[in-house]
């Protein structure tokens, strides 16, 4: 029972990121939902800058998941205009394979429902 609570915040984030990018115009049906392989386990450790410090004491959990699965390419109908305001049509699309590390309470009653993603390759 324990594995699968990483497995639902994870689902939770991407469902937290799939309602943000569902607002936004012009979108396209993409290749499903991405497969998910994890928690990793293994030699070594999540190393991001922004926890050089043990999580435990704050009762949080770190863990890396693999994600893979099919991403859409947008392209712009037009011109892009200062206004933000732009028309953009589906194009190519491509096999990704990416990592995505969850902090999470290790208590499910101490989560929220926030996510926050940060994008560190852009």
């Amino acid at each position: 029972m324990e594995a699968t609570r990483p497995r639902r915040v994870l689902r939770a984030s991407a469902a937290a990121l799939g309602c943000a990018l569902s607002l936004l115009p012009a979108r396209a049906a993409t290749g499903g939902a991405p497969s998910v392989e994890g928690p990793i386990a293994g030699p070594g450790s999540v190393s991001l800058d922004s926890t050089a410090f043990p999580l435990a004491p704050f009762r949080y959990a770190e863990e890396e998941f693999f994600l893979a699965g099919t991403a859409t390419a947008y392209t712009s109908d037009a011109p892009l205009s200062s206004d933000g305001r732009w028309a953009a049509s589906p194009g190519e699309s491509a096999a990704y394979a990416t990592r995505v590390v969850v902090r999470r309470p290790t208590a499910r009653a101490r989560f929220n429902g926030t996510v926050v993603v940060e994008w560190l390759n852009v």
